[in-house]
C-alpha cells in the first residue's frame, strides 16, 4: 500500500477541534463497526463515492480531534476485518486510490 500501509488520509481542515479524514470502505460499511467499537464520534460528510463495478466506497468524515488515535486504531482494525471477510483486493485498492490522490490524476 501507500506509505505506512494506510487505508485513510487526513485532510487539511481549519478547525483545531475537529479533524477530517477520507478512507476506503465496502458497501457493507465494515468501518462503522470498528468506529463504534472504538467509540469514535463520527460525522459523515458529502455522502460517499463509489466507482461502478467496485465493491469499495470512499468515505469522508469528521471527528473530534481528540479521537484521532481511536480513529487510526479503527482503520487498523478495518484492514484486518477486510481480510477476514474476504476482501483480498482491499490493500491494492487503497494503494491505487491514495497514489492517484497524491499524483493528482483521476486515471
Amino acid at each position: 500500500m501507500t506509505d505506512d500501509n494506510k487505508n485513510y488520509m487526513k485532510l487539511d481542515y481549519w478547525n483545531p477541534f475537529r479533524s477530517r479524514f477520507v478512507y476506503v470502505d465496502t458497501e457493507d460499511y465494515l468501518a462503522d463497526r470498528c468506529l463504534r467499537f472504538n467509540e469514535v464520534k463520527v460525522k459523515f460528510l458529502k455522502g460517499e463515492f463509489h466507482k461502478e463495478g467496485s465493491e469499495y466506497i470512499v468515505v469522508i468524515c469528521e471527528i473530534p480531534s481528540k479521537h484521532e488515535d481511536r480513529f487510526i486504531a479503527s482503520m487498523e482494525q478495518l484492514k484486518t476485518n477486510m481480510i477476514h471477510f474476504g476482501h483480498d483486493s482491499y490493500e491494492n485498492v487503497c494503494a491505487d486510490f491514495f497514489d492517484m490522490i497524491k499524483r493528482g490524476s483521476p486515471n
